[in-house]
């Protein structure tokens, strides 16, 4: 439910930038593998901003 909550929030307030990270990336207890998660997280926000540039 919370995922077609934010489905339809997106579609109606359409964001200028979206990053999009796997929901497979990490789970509830992956507090241990925080910096690798922070990283997955920086580049897939570099990703975004580059298409927003071009």
């Amino acid at each position: 439910m919370v995922h077609q909550i934010s489905k339809l929030t997106l579609e109606r307030y359409n964001p200028d930038i979206l990053v999009n990270i796997s929901k497979d990336a990490g789970n509830t207890f992956d507090f241990y593998r925080a910096e690798e998660l922070i990283e997955i997280g920086r580049e897939a926000a570099i990703k975004s901003i580059n298409r927003y540039k071009n």
